[in-house]
């Protein structure tokens, strides 16, 4: 029964890094308009806008994710718009196979 469940917990959390992408949370006062409009004052190299991939906005949590250089996110660190900075994590939860070990432990 723990084997079972170890199983059941790894396959409910697939955890996949990639090395280069980050999620930016911004401050709650700011909006992912502003910081898009402060982005314009920086070099076509620095500018982070064409690097984002996904962005998201939940009342005050708001922020965006993508891959990013070691020099943007230099960049990005000293930015007064922006609250943290951190690795991007991508978290599969119930494939098939785990939905079918959960109704072995737990039927209905």
């Amino acid at each position: 029964m723990l084997i079972n469940l170890a199983c059941v917990f790894i396959a409910l959390i697939d955890k996949c890094f990639s090395n280069d992408s980050y999620f930016v949370s911004l401050k709650a006062s700011e909006s992912i308009d502003h910081f898009m409009e402060y982005d314009k004052r920086y070099p076509k190299h620095l500018q982070v806008r064409d690097f984002i991939s996904n962005s998201i906005a939940i009342g005050d949590f708001k922020g965006f994710s993508g891959r990013f250089s070691k020099d943007i996110i230099d960049r990005l660190k000293r930015c007064p718009l922006v609250q943290e900075i951190t690795e991007d994590i991508m978290f599969n939860a119930l494939d098939l196979k785990s939905k079918r070990m959960l109704r072995d432990i737990w039927p209905e």
